[in-house]
């Protein structure tokens, strides 16, 4: 059996995001539907394409949370490891990416800012987005590392990426 690395987010750090992300997504909810931000712009005279920006600010910004929330609670359902690699590429957990990932796939994998990144070839959704994107960053407390721990796996991670692009 080859070698393989597991890195597992937190129940704790899962809890925060679901928390967060699903109670900022329903408060910013319960403002645009009331609508009491616009009762007060309209009567100060704010012109009609104010308005509409801030309608879509703040529809992004639920977007956002609620991708973030439903990604930390599909974590908190579903135990599998946020990451798994292998010679043979990366599985991340169903709420990062959908399908695991050749080496020759990847463009990057780095430890940034005390954070694992993976960084994909192709823009790809993911239910932890509200966007496409090509980036993975998984912070080093939600997998709850030591940095030593998290750069021997990105040294290992980073040799399979370069067996992988040249073969």
């Amino acid at each position: 059996m080859a070698e393989a690395i597991v890195f597992r987010t937190t129940v704790a750090s899962d809890i925060i995001l679901a928390l967060i992300g699903l109670g900022t997504a329903t408060a910013c909810g319960f403002v645009l539907a009331t609508g009491g931000y616009f009762d007060v712009a309209r009567e100060m005279g704010s012109p009609p394409w104010m308005n509409l920006t801030i309608w879509v600010v703040v529809v992004l910004v639920i977007l956002d949370f609620m991708a973030m929330g439903v990604g930390g609670a599909w974590r908190l359902i579903d135990r599998r490891p946020a990451l798994e690699a292998d010679a043979a590429g990366v599985r991340l957990h169903p709420s990062l990416h959908a399908s695991p990932v050749a080496w020759s796939r990847l463009r990057a994998v780095g430890f940034a800012q005390s954070s694992l990144v993976l960084e994909f070839e192709s823009r790809f959704w993911s239910a932890a987005t509200w966007a496409t994107g090509r980036r993975v960053k998984l912070t080093q407390a939600a997998l709850n590392l030591k940095p030593d721990v998290a750069q021997a796996g990105v040294t290992r991670m980073r040799q399979w990426l370069e067996a992988g692009k040249a073969g």
